[in-house]
C-alpha cells in the first residue's frame, strides 16, 4: 500500500467502537476455525464449531471459562491458539493497530481514537506515548512472571516443561484469562498451598487488572516525586486494595467452618486460599479450590467481586472499580444532601456520574437476560447459571463446573455475553441507538416520584 492510499485509509471516519467489535469478531472467527482443525486436538479429530467458537471467544476475550479442558483436548498447537488469542484479545486488537500506526511514523487522529476505545483512555492526551510505554510494562511484566514461575517449578519438573508451563501462566494471569495446562479441569488446585505459586498469580494478575493508565502514573511518580497522581489511580488503587482485603476476609469467615473448602487446613493456607480467590474473582478466575463446594454466600461473593471486575485500562473485565467507586460516592453525597460528588477532594462531572450508573445497569441487565434465557433450556440450579453468566460477562472465568455440560444453544449465549462484556454494553448500545443529532430544544421540567 502506497502512502498516500495508506493516509485515505487513516483519514476515513470509522467509529472506532465498530473497528474494534469487528475486529475482535474477525480474530474470534480466525480463532475458531483454527482450533477446528484436527492439528489442534491431541486426537487429531475436527472439534465442533459450537466448543472451538466458545472456545476462541473466551480467550479472545481473555475470559476462561472452557468446554474442552486446555491440556487434555488440546494440542500443544493449540495451545499455542489459544496463547496467542490470549495475548491478542489480552491487549486489544486496536491497540495493536495503534503501536503499528507509531511504529510506522504515521501517526493520525484516528489512531488515537482506536488506542482510546480499546483501553478506555480517558482523553486522547500523549496517547502515542502511553502505547509505547504498554509494550515496554507488558513485556517486563510477562516476562517476569515467566522466569518466576519458571523457577519455581523447575523443582519438580525438567526446565523445558517449566518454561512452557512459566510462560504461559504468566501470559494468561497477566492478561486476566484464566486458562491453565494442569488438566482435568482443575484450574490450579495442586497449588493451593504452595506459597510462591499464589503470589506469582496474584502479583500477575493485580498487575494486568489494575490498568495501564494506573501502572503508567505510578512510574512517573516514580520518575518524578513532585508529580501528583491522578483521580484515577486514586480509586482504581483504593478500590482494588479495598476489595481485596474485604473479600479475602469474608471468603476466610465464611469458609473457615467448611470442611469441604478451609475448615481442615492451616491457618496459613486459608489466608493464603482466600487472598487468592479474592485477587482472581476480580479479574482473571483462577481457583485452588471447587466452587462446587463453596457455600452459596461465597458464591453470592465471589459474583459480586466478578461483576466490579478490574480497572479501567486493565486486561480484566467487569463494570469496573472506578465505575462501582463513583456510583457508591454518589449514594453518599446524595444521603448527605450534597449537590456534588466529590472523591479525593475532586468533583466529578455529571456526565462520569451518569456513565457509572448506566454502565452498571446496562451490565446487570446483559446478566440477568443471558440467566433467564439459559435457565429456559438447561435443568442446572439457577444460581450457578447466574454465576456462569455473571462470570462470562465479567470475563472471568471462574465456575461451578456446568459450563462444559451446556447444550449448545447455552453455550452460544454465554460466548455472545462474553463479547458483550468485553466490548461493553454501553459501546455496543451507543453503536447501535446513537444517532448524529444534536439536542436543540428542551422540554419542561417535571419531577418524579422515585424511591
Amino acid at each position: 500500500m502506497t502512502k498516500m492510499a495508506y493516509d485515505k485509509v487513516l483519514a476515513k471516519k470509522v467509529n472506532p467502537v465498530k473497528a474494534i467489535a469487528v475486529s475482535f469478531l474477525a480474530i474470534i472467527a480466525i480463532g475458531t476455525l483454527l482450533l477446528m482443525m484436527p492439528f489442534s486436538s491431541r486426537e487429531g479429530t475436527r472439534t465442533g464449531f459450537v466448543d472451538a467458537l466458545f472456545t476462541a471467544t473466551s480467550a479472545t476475550t481473555v475470559t476462561g471459562l472452557v468446554v474442552k479442558d486446555t491440556h487434555d483436548f488440546y494440542s500443544p498447537t493449540g495451545q499455542l491458539i489459544i496463547l496467542f488469542l490470549i495475548q491478542i484479545g489480552g491487549l486489544g486488537y486496536m491497540t495493536f493497530m495503534s503501536f503499528l500506526f507509531i511504529f510506522a511514523r504515521n501517526m493520525k487522529l484516528s489512531g488515537g481514537m482506536y488506542m482510546r476505545e480499546s483501553m478506555n483512555l480517558p482523553a486522547l492526551g500523549d496517547v502515542y506515548k502511553f502505547a509505547k510505554h504498554t509494550v515496554v510494562f507488558v513485556l517486563l511484566f510477562e516476562i517476569a512472571g515467566a522466569v518466576a514461575l519458571t523457577l519455581i517449578w523447575s523443582a519438580n519438573a525438567d526446565v523445558k516443561t517449566a518454561a512452557k508451563y512459566g510462560i504461559f501462566h504468566s501470559v494468561s494471569a497477566f492478561n486476566n484469562a484464566g486458562f491453565d495446562l494442569f488438566g482435568g479441569f482443575s484450574s490450579l488446585a495442586g497449588y493451593a498451598g504452595n506459597v510462591w505459586v499464589n503470589i506469582a498469580i496474584i502479583s500477575l494478575t493485580l498487575a494486568g487488572g489494575v490498568g495501564f493508565l494506573v501502572i503508567d502514573d505510578l512510574w512517573q511518580k516514580l520518575r518524578n516525586r513532585k508529580r501528583v497522581l491522578s483521580l484515577h489511580t486514586k480509586i482504581a488503587l483504593t478500590a482494588s486494595v479495598v476489595l481485596l482485603l474485604l473479600g479475602a476476609a469474608t471468603f476466610y469467615f465464611i469458609e473457615s467452618g467448611n470442611e469441604k473448602t478451609l475448615g481442615s487446613l492451616s491457618m496459613a493456607n486459608k489466608i493464603t486460599i482466600s487472598a487468592f480467590h479474592s485477587a482472581t474473582a476480580r479479574t482473571s478466575g483462577f481457583v485452588t479450590t471447587n466452587l462446587d463446594n463453596v457455600a452459596l454466600t461465597t458464591l453470592m461473593l465471589l459474583g459480586i467481586l466478578m461483576f466490579i471486575g478490574s480497572s479501567p485500562g486493565g486486561t480484566g473485565g467487569g463494570v469496573k472499580t472506578t465505575t462501582v467507586a463513583i456510583a457508591l460516592g454518589t449514594a453518599e453525597s446524595f444521603v448527605k444532601g450534597k449537590t456534588d460528588v466529590e472523591i479525593f477532594g475532586r468533583r466529578i462531572s455529571n456526565a462520569v456520574i451518569t456513565k457509572s450508573f448506566v454502565t452498571i445497569f446496562a451490565a446487570a441487565g446483559v446478566v440477568t437476560a443471558a440467566s433467564m434465557l439459559i435457565s429456559l433450556i438447561e435443568p442446572e440450579a439457577f444460581e450457578k447459571i447466574l454465576f456462569e453468566a455473571i462470570s462470562a460477562f465479567s470475563t472471568t472465568g471462574m465456575s461451578t463446573g456446568i459450563t462444559p455440560s451446556l447444550s449448545s444453544a447455552a453455550k452460544i449465549i454465554l460466548a455472545a455475553v462474553m463479547f458483550i462484556g468485553r466490548i461493553s454494553p454501553v459501546a455496543l448500545l451507543h453503536l447501535f441507538l446513537a444517532r448524529k443529532t444534536s439536542q436543540r430544544t428542551r422540554l419542561p421540567e417535571e419531577d418524579a416520584v422515585v424511591g
